[in-house]
């Protein structure tokens, strides 16, 4: 009743149906739904989000291994030959992108304003490195497209020559594009990228963490102000405002534990 089995198995099942296929599994032993709620409690099993999770690409241990010490080893390759590597990647921010409790007194909740918390979605594309902190970024409205990436790339080379630096990137169809890839090798950018289903080994994945927490804390504060936020203005300026420092940080950090560098 309380293995990891048969939670997953019978994930969609009440409690009242699983005292009774408990009971038809050993019909000679019968036990209530308060028996089995407390026994829930008493071992730490509660009711929680599930996880949606992706079939990973690579079935193959050994194959998904070999991939992974391969990329490693690029980025061990391009460190070595002093190069920079910026971490690239999208996020978006959405209406959900918003704080989903709040204290509150009993018996009572915090009220939002719907129509405040409606705006488009917006999409931000940047990059981050150990040496320059966030080396760039690009927003627009609802996605980046292969334009929009070729404009943050713009960006990053406005401080950056070609061969002082390279790209990690994942496997976004964006990333592959005719017209990404085009402009790419006419730049002379080198890329690295990631081994798929594998987000741990991007830092800048933790540095969007931590900027959507900013961003739902200062548009709840607009909101119930009773003030509608401006999407693009607020990450911006959490962007701009996020510490180098910190952003350097979780960069060497993830390369150190991910990746031995």
């Amino acid at each position: 009743m309380t293995s990891p089995a048969i939670l997953q198995k019978w994930a969609c099942k009440t409690l009242a149906e699983r005292v009774v296929l408990f009971h038809r599994r050993f019909g000679e032993v019968s036990i209530s739904v308060k028996t089995l709620y407390n026994l829930y409690k008493k071992t730490g099993i509660k009711r929680k989000a599930l996880r949606f999770v992706k079939t990973m690409r690579y079935q193959d241990p050994e194959e998904r291994k070999m991939l992974l010490t391969a990329m490693i080893d690029q980025v061990r390759q391009a460190v070595s030959s002093g190069k920079r590597i910026i971490f690239s990647d999208e996020a978006v921010f959405t209406t959900a992108t918003l704080p989903n409790r709040a204290y509150s007194a009993k018996k009572h909740n915090v009220h939002i304003e719907e129509k405040l918390t409606s705006s488009p979605a917006v999409a931000v594309v940047a990059g981050v490195s150990v040496e320059g902190g966030l080396e760039g970024y690009h927003i627009q409205a609802r996605s980046i497209d292969s334009d929009a990436f070729i404009q943050f790339v713009l960006t990053v080379l406005e401080s950056n020559k070609p061969k002082d630096f390279v790209l990690f990137l994942d496997n976004c169809r964006v990333h592959h594009s005719k017209k990404t890839t085009q402009f790419l090798l006419e730049n002379g950018i080198e890329v690295i990228f990631n081994v798929a289903y594998a987000p741990e080994y991007n830092p800048i994945e933790r540095v969007w963490a931590q900027l959507k927490a900013l961003f739902k804390k200062e548009k709840m504060g607009l909101i119930l102000e009773g003030r509608a936020p401006n999407y693009e203005k607020i990450i911006r300026r959490i962007l701009q405002d996020f510490p180098p420092d910190k952003i350097s940080s979780i960069c060497k950090g993830t390369m150190r534990s991910q990746m031995g560098i």
